[in-house]
């Protein structure tokens, strides 16, 4: 009881060293639970990431079966109902599926349809289907020519019939709806040419089923509530659905010997188990190596206590006290930090798996990251807490056999530290070479699979510990090789800041080494997880084009629309060209974008082009299409002179106004020989084009039409240079004639089947290498129908939002859109916008008339590929080398610290021979810039390089499979820890500095005399 009294004495009077040793015993008991409560954690994310972007038919189950008239309904749902309430459900639907015709036999097949709540989830103009009813959607009514509280006669197979009145109508439901059951709905696809069903009661459908003898799918959907449920228990759901789906098989009575099941569940889970497993060796990787880092930190920390607590080991082993009753009071100690730091480091494990759950990524919404203490973390933690107090009963060995006299002899010298003087780097970095090597030519995991290869982990591990020896010793043979030059220097400071650290630099060694391995090891472990969340932001932008791609209808002034979009979004059309020559594995693609706009609003990698985004979209802007008008025109008035031949054309004019409004003048009939026209532009300041229109195909195919004069209210205008219109297999010439032209014209397949427009130069284009070189000659291209020239001026490897190595080209889309507006037929039309930024652009779009479509985002992208396994593991790998990084920077302020203390007699020494406080100060400075600056600057260089050859490998183990990632580094992260760095190593080296200068010169020398 005396030895406990002792030791909690001596505990509490040394207590910044006794919590510093508590505090990294803790630590490194943290950093290990942190590995077991992530990786569970993770399990569940994965768990639920998957669950979250399953399809309804994956991760629920249907339990469906044919019945006819002779089907008992009642009593297979009784007993389905009975089994299936075991399974955790959210809900139950039930639906039932036949097929009869409408009206008459000779009426429309459609499929009718009763399924519970449908109600809530379709928009029905009048009332629900009930007992007798049917509601019918818009467009079958409308064939039909039935309207509500119509009797609609429903004729079965056998021709026999029932008559049930409509209530009402209803409108497509929209297609992600989950209450449908995903590819299960029993709405036709939005192309197909399948009519719409009708929807009746459940009660009416099983009345028809008797009645007009139909054979009914009946189908139980069984929606489970999975959400939140830990994995253990999901994993038993696919058995138990199993189960079931073995006795209904069983139950012949109700008619059930031929139910079918769809469910995706047990397929979902394995897949959920296999990254799990590929998640399961990094984290322990990460777990190891970063534990190993902390133990050294605890082991450096336990020393620097021992050296305070030498002398009075030393006092009391000569006063009698054996060496055993002393290692076991140092074991009590031990174990009583053991006890102290356990609880502590469970909670910082809680802290630290909390913290690496928010350094993957974005998570997907629903997605669950639980944070819970389990069993394998407490018993890993323990097993470090034992290891802890090992090491710490193991540094006390040789302190407890010393008598005071070699104790102060000891105390008088220093010997070079153990570690500086066994060659490590030869054991270590072998290895660290063969595991690269191994990485280098093994089989990895292909890029995109979810595997990660432990080689990536381990083999910059090995060759940063190893490089780290060796950088510090080839430090140290350095100023070995300056101690003569050094012993020369006038400079005190120099002097003994050089001295020491040449001949013995003691703590400071163990000091740099660490804080060098552990810098090294958060350069590659940051860069790794900056390099793979960078890698998910690209791989979601390129599959996109920006953050944001909605598909639009837009109204008829779509060049205004394009002037007047929203900031940060563009306008964009997708099209598939038609080339000339050229053979593609894939369609090509062209993509005609807003030269003006796009660079805000959608995204770009440098390493596309070797030309900047900036460049191309100078490159790709062209003038305004078509001739500009005198003054703002009204009628435009035309003289031309016609072939005989005319029956059934038309003429028309096409202009755009000042607000970008295209209008296209009322069609006026062809006249023979010579014929003036008065088209209505309705205030055009440019005109698009003259076309030709028929009225039937009984019209001439070649018509030559001689244009005498045109004027634009009056004032005479010239159609020089003007080209004819390419459109739908139309051609010709125009040539000028007098004051005017003369246009032979060849037919197109169209109602548009010939004209004239402006001249303009060829379309400048961006072309992927497969199209044509940057720089090449123009070629045709047909967009939309209409036969273009184009210009490839830039080249780029890849563009946004294209199937990767898929042929594209990429224009400006006023432009094209302006030459498709130039012919009065449909054709292209603005179909896309792209977005940028976090806001929902969509409330926008329908305040400019665009009736948004389809939505496809980047952040679910991003989401989802934050929970592959290769995205969890760096995740906790950046954690726990942060974390670990930020230990080693305690330490190693309470090393300085404590180390400069016990260095009171040399500087009592030197201030008694009349050393300056300032040069005492610099000396101190001095030592810590040689050795923790060059162990900062050589952990940085170190981890640089090593990323860099690690870069290759980086791809195929943690990125996804396109785009291939970028080199990167955390730098807001690096200097954070350099800033820690700084202020920690100065507030110890001020503080060590200022109890040196207060002590006592007599004092500190008439206690240490030997």
């Amino acid at each position: 009881m005396a030895t406990l009294r002792f030791l909690l004495k001596r505990f509490a009077a040394q207590r910044l060293l006794g919590l510093a040793v508590v505090v990294t015993l803790a630590f490194s008991v943290g950093v290990l639970v942190a590995g077991p409560i992530y990786a569970e954690a993770a399990r569940e994310a994965i768990l639920s990431s998957e669950l979250a972007g399953a399809a309804p038919t994956v991760k629920n189950a249907r339990f469906q079966v044919f019945g006819d008239d002779s089907f008992d309904w009642g009593a297979a749902d009784a007993v389905i109902t009975d089994r299936i309430e075991s399974l955790p459900l959210l809900d139950t639907v039930r639906q039932g599926l036949g097929t009869v015709r409408l009206g008459s036999p000779a009426g429309p097949s459609v499929t009718i349809l009763a399924r519970e709540q449908l109600e809530e989830h379709l928009d029905i103009r009048g009332q629900p289907p009930g007992e007798g009813e049917v509601v019918l959607h818009a467009g079958v009514a409308q064939l039909l020519g039935v309207r509500v509280d119509d009797q609609l006669a429903v004729i079965g197979p056998t021709g026999e019939r029932i008559t049930l009145s409509v209530v009402g109508t209803y409108v497509s439901p929209r297609g992600n709806d989950p209450y449908w059951f995903g590819s299960q709905s029993p709405f036709p696809a939005p192309d197909s040419t399948q009519p719409q069903p009708a929807l009746v009661g459940i009660d009416t459908l099983g009345r028809a089923t008797q009645e007009i003898e139909l054979t009914t799918q009946y189908s139980w959907d069984a929606f489970l509530d999975l959400a939140g449920v830990p994995f253990e228990q999901v994993s038993r759901v696919p058995d138990d659905i199993g189960r079931i789906f073995s006795i209904l098989q069983g139950e012949t009575d109700p008619g059930l010997s031929s139910i079918t099941l769809v469910s995706g569940l047990d397929t979902l889970l394995e897949i959920v188990r296999q990254r799990i497993a590929d998640l399961a060796v990094p984290i322990l990787l990460v777990v190891f190596q970063i534990g190993a880092v902390t133990l050294a930190v605890l082991a450096g920390v336990g020393a620097l206590a021992l050296t305070r607590q030498a002398f009075e080991l030393a006092v009391l082993h000569s006063r009698g006290f054996r060496r055993g009753l002393l290692l076991a009071a140092q074991a009590s100690q031990a174990v009583f930090v053991a006890i102290a730091a356990f609880p502590l480091g469970l909670l910082l494990g809680m802290g630290l798996a909390a913290l690496a759950s928010t350094a993957n990524g974005p998570d997907l919404p629903g997605v669950s990251f639980p944070i819970r203490l389990n069993a394998a973390g407490q018993q890993l933690g323990l097993v470090a807490a034992v290891i802890g107090c090992f090491i710490l009963i193991g540094l006390s060995m040789p302190y407890v056999s010393r008598t005071i006299l070699e104790e102060r002899r000891a105390a008088s010298r220093e010997d070079r530290p153990l570690l500086a003087r066994v060659p490590v780097e030869l054991f270590v970095l072998p290895l660290g070479v063969f595991a690269f090597l191994q990485l280098r030519t093994g089989t990895g995991p292909e890029a995109g699979s979810g595997e990660v290869d432990p080689l990536i982990l381990v083999a910059p591990t090995l060759l940063l510990f190893g490089g780290s020896f060796l950088a510090l010793r080839l430090l140290l043979l350095v100023f070995r090789a300056l101690d003569t030059r050094i012993g020369r220097t006038r400079h005190l400071s120099r002097y003994l800041a050089g001295r020491r650290v040449g001949r013995s630099p003691g703590t400071g060694f163990a000091a740099a080494l660490l804080l060098l391995l552990s810098m090294g090891l958060l350069v590659v472990s940051t860069s790794y997880r900056a390099i793979v969340l960078r890698n998910h932001e690209d791989a979601a932008h390129a599959q996109v084009g920006a953050d944001w791609r909605i598909d639009v209808t837009p109204p008829d002034d779509i060049l205004s629309v394009i002037e007047r979009m929203p900031p940060l979004t563009t306008a964009v059309v997708r099209t598939e060209p038609r080339l000339e020559s050229g053979t593609f594995n894939l369609p090509p693609i062209a993509l005609g974008i807003d030269p003006e706009r796009h660079a805000a609003a959608g995204w770009w990698r440098e390493d596309f082009s070797e030309t900047p985004l900036q460049e191309i979209m100078r490159r790709l802007e062209t003038p305004p299409f078509g001739m500009t008008l005198p003054v703002p025109t009204a009628t435009l008035t035309l003289e031309i002179a016609s072939s005989e031949d005319v029956r059934n054309l038309r003429i028309a004019a096409t202009g755009v106004n000042a607000s970008g409004f295209v209008r296209t003048a009322p069609l006026e009939p062809v006249g023979r020989g010579l014929t003036r026209y008065e088209l209505a532009l309705d205030a055009a300041v440019r005109l698009l084009s003259i076309t030709i229109h028929r009225t039937s195909l009984d019209s001439p195919d070649e018509v030559t039409f001689e244009v005498r004069s045109i004027e634009a209210d009056g004032e005479p205008i010239s159609l020089e240079g003007w080209e004819p219109l390419t459109w739908r297999g139309s051609a010709g010439s125009v040539e000028p004639e007098g004051a005017g032209v003369r246009y032979e014209m060849e037919s197109g397949a169209s109602d548009v089947i010939g004209g004239i427009v402006p001249g303009s130069d060829p379309l400048p284009v961006l072309v992927s290498p497969g199209i044509a070189s940057a720089d090449g000659p123009i070629f045709p291209a047909t967009l939309g129908g209409q036969e273009l020239e184009l210009d490839p001026v830039v080249g780029a490897l890849q563009f946004p939002s294209m199937i990767p190595n898929a042929p594209f080209i990429v224009l400006s889309g006023p432009a094209l859109l302006e030459r498709a507006a130039a012919v009065p037929e449909p054709g292209l039309v603005l179909n896309e916008v792209w977005a940028e930024g976090d806001r929902d652009p969509i409330p926008l779009l329908r305040a400019d008339g665009l009736v948004p479509g389809a939505v496809a985002r980047t952040a679910p992208i991003e989401g989802f590929l934050a929970q592959l396994p290769q995205s969890l593991a760096l995740g906790m790998n950046f954690v726990a080398a942060a974390g670990g990084a930020g230990l080693v920077v305690v330490g190693v302020a309470a090393g300085l610290y404590f180390a400069q203390r016990r260095r009171d007699y040399e500087f009592a020494a030197l201030r008694a021979m009349g050393t300056a406080p300032g040069q005492i100060v610099r000396t101190l400075a001095l030592e810590q810039v040689l050795l923790l600056g060059f162990a900062v600057v050589a952990g940085l260089g170190l981890g640089y390089l090593l990323l860099r050859l690690m870069m290759p490998y980086v791809g195929p183990s943690l990125s996804v499979a396109y785009p291939p990632p970028v080199f990167l580094m955390d730098w807001t992260s690096l200097g954070i820890a350099l800033g820690a760095i700084l202020g920690s190593t100065a507030i110890a080296l001020s503080l060590s500095s200022r109890a040196l200068l207060r002590a006592s010169v007599t004092g500190v020398l008439r206690g240490e005399a030997e």
